[in-house]
């Protein structure tokens, strides 16, 4: 950054060198032609204008879009430009065309230069005239019309037939005349509330003509024959061409911002407007204290927490002393908030309703800095959440009620599943029992064999659920392994499990990725007849960088439709409101593989046809 503005500032001081070499150029140019009674300097004034004022001007009009400064800077090159033809008729054409009486012809037409500033005055002093003018006003133009008055009293007292000049006294009066004017309707514009950016393009015209003044006046003493002054008036009127020109370039490329304490205080005013009127408007409880903690500002839904009136709130509440009163226990955590130790205050306090029922506030209480850093005030919000702590309360009640349900489907439930299993396997172990007996009696044993399974599976989900389980690290072969030789072996099912296992992949799992495996292999025989063919297939795979243990589990039963796979590990399958014991199973599967980090999928075992059977896939990070 400081390179930048280093490389800046000499870009500026390059362009004023080449500026200035120019004018120096232009100047030694423009000489011969000139009458001999401009100077130098007056040459060099000329010239600037030539080559900054008219074109700068010009060119910030153009780039102007605010209506307000193309008014400005087109008076200014209207000004700028009638001075060029001002200087043409009074200190050219004289010279190149031997004729003098072109000199006072020259005078007699400067005094239109004045006209397009003070016409731009008049017309932004209606824009902005209210109803009644301010006393401001009325006193500067008052002490402008003395001014100019005194000023053609004087030159009255000093005029003399034999010593003065009358037409060139006449144009220099008429000439001051006109820079009070504008200084009057500069002035009172200076008043009015503008931009920080117009407020400077106006001072540009300002200050030129009161160079400009300075010269007139100068120059009617002169001409009065009271002093010999025409080289001081000569200052003032090159100062005032190289001032705006400067003035101009430096707006053009500094991007002036002036801030006037006018509009500062009207920003903090607005501040301090906004800041009241959010905090009036909050249907939060909201109170700003100053920094030996009373209420300088509270809202209506404070004042009525406080079960108080605005006058004894206001000034006589204090934070430091009055906290516990209304948010019991916490005025030790304000007072580390002072002692600067924590930066807020954050809980929950409960009161009495007038009904005598509870009510529940989130309250907050937090310091703000200045610009120094030093706190400034203390802000006081609280939030009623009354109605959110009661919904709480009633979700706490019915997660209670429904862990008491759960606890009952599991102990009670599942003992006298298995009570009711070892009488019927007592049942059917008898040889006296015919095929059709047993049968009938197998049937009720698979329903108590899948309802056990479903309480399992609740009681894992529940574990899940509760974060009951760690990861660690884990040989998938193994676990592989073991889930096939579960299903090897099925009593009155033919089922054929062809394996192809890796023994090199471990991943971040637990106990519960046999459960993952199991209930994989054992939909896979559930959902089918007769005889099965299940592939169970392990290999390694890399995918966005990482490795996996990839693990398929292929089946040639009956497949599983396409507008069925999006959600066949739902909670709930075929859009029905009741879990199943099935649904649960690969919905548990789904859980513990996204807490293991994985995913999980299915799709069809032969690409296209769903009809020939299904193919699970696994994707679990490998421990590289």
């Amino acid at each position: 950054m400081t390179n930048a503005r280093s490389f800046n500032t000499l870009l500026g001081i390059l362009i004023l060198v080449q500026v200035t070499f120019l004018i120096i150029i232009v100047s030694l140019l423009i000489a011969p032609v000139i009458s001999p009674d401009v100077q130098l300097p007056s040459t060099m004034a000329i010239a600037f204008m030539l080559l900054l004022c008219l074109p700068m001007s010009l060119y910030l009009y153009w780039k102007s879009t605010n209506r307000d400064q193309k008014l400005l800077f087109l008076s200014l090159f209207l000004t700028h430009f009638l001075l060029v033809l001002t200087t043409l008729i009074w200190f050219i054409l004289p010279q190149l065309l031997n004729d003098p009486w072109l000199v006072n012809a020259g005078k007699a037409f400067g005094i239109i230069v004045y006209l397009p500033v003070l016409l731009a005055f008049l017309y932004l002093i209606y824009e902005r005239q209210n109803a009644k003018w301010p006393d401001i006003y009325f006193f500067i133009i008052f002490l402008n019309v003395i001014s100019a008055m005194t000023i053609i009293l004087f030159t009255a007292m000093n005029f003399s037939e034999g010593r003065s000049d009358a037409f060139s006294v006449l144009v220099y009066v008429i000439s001051i005349v006109l820079d009070i004017a504008i200084l009057s309707l500069g002035s009172m514009l200076a008043f009015t509330s503008m931009e920080n950016e117009l407020r400077y393009i106006l001072s540009i015209p300002i200050c030129a003509f009161l160079f400009s003044l300075a010269g007139d006046v100068l120059m009617l003493m002169d001409f009065l024959g009271l002093y010999d002054t025409i080289g001081y008036a000569q200052v003032f009127y090159d100062g005032m061409l190289f001032f705006a020109g400067l003035a101009m370039l430096f707006f053009a490329l500094g991007n002036v911002n002036v801030t006037t304490i006018e509009e500062v205080n009207k920003k903090l005013f607005d501040a301090k407007r906004l800041m009241s009127d959010l905090v009036m408007q909050s249907p939060d409880a909201i109170c700003i204290f100053d920094v030996d903690g009373y209420a300088v500002l509270a809202n209506q839904t404070f004042i009525r927490f406080t079960g108080k009136s605005q006058g004894d709130v206001i000034g006589k509440m204090n934070l430091f002393r009055d906290t516990d009163q209304y948010v019991p226990g916490s005025s030790d955590k304000v007072a580390e908030i002072r002692n600067d130790e924590i930066p807020r205050y954050e809980g929950v306090t409960q009161m009495l309703a007038a009904d005598g029922g509870k009510m529940y506030y989130s309250v907050k209480v937090f310091p703000t800095y200045d610009s120094e850093g030093k706190v400034s005030s203390y802000i006081v919000m609280m939030v009623d959440v009354t109605e959110s702590k009661n919904h709480e309360e009633k979700l706490r009640a019915a997660k209670n009620e429904a862990e008491l349900y759960l606890d009952l489907m599991s102990h009670d439930i599942n003992n006298m599943d298995q009570i009711a299993l070892g009488f019927l396997e007592l049942a059917i172990d008898r040889p006296d029992l015919s095929s059709e007996t047993r049968e009938l009696i197998s049937r009720p044993m698979d329903a108590l064999a899948s309802s056990t399974s479903l309480i399992r599976n609740v009681q894992k989900l529940q574990q899940v659920r509760d974060n009951g389980y760690k990861l660690y690290e884990m040989d998938i072969g193994r676990v592989l392994h073991d889930a096939v030789q579960q299903y090897s072996n099925i009593p009155g099912r033919d089922v054929t499990i062809r394996e192809n296992i890796r023994d090199d992949c471990k991943v971040m799992a637990n106990n519960l990725l046999s459960d993952v495996f199991s209930n994989l292999i054992g939909n896979a025989v559930k959902h089918s007849k007769g005889h099965i063919t299940i592939g169970v297939h392990m290999d390694k795979v890399r995918e966005n960088g990482s490795t996996y243990c990839r693990i398929r589990f292929e089946d040639d039963g009956p497949g599983i439709p396409d507008e069925l796979k999006a959600r066949i590990f739902d909670r709930f399958q075929k859009g029905s409101a009741r879990a199943s014991g099935k649904g649960l199973g690969l919905y548990l599967v789904k859980k513990l593989v996204e807490i293991y980090h994985g995913r999980v999928w299915v799709e069809d075992r032969v690409p296209g046809d769903s009809a020939k059977g299904s193919c699970f896939v696994v994707m679990l990070p490998a421990i590289e």
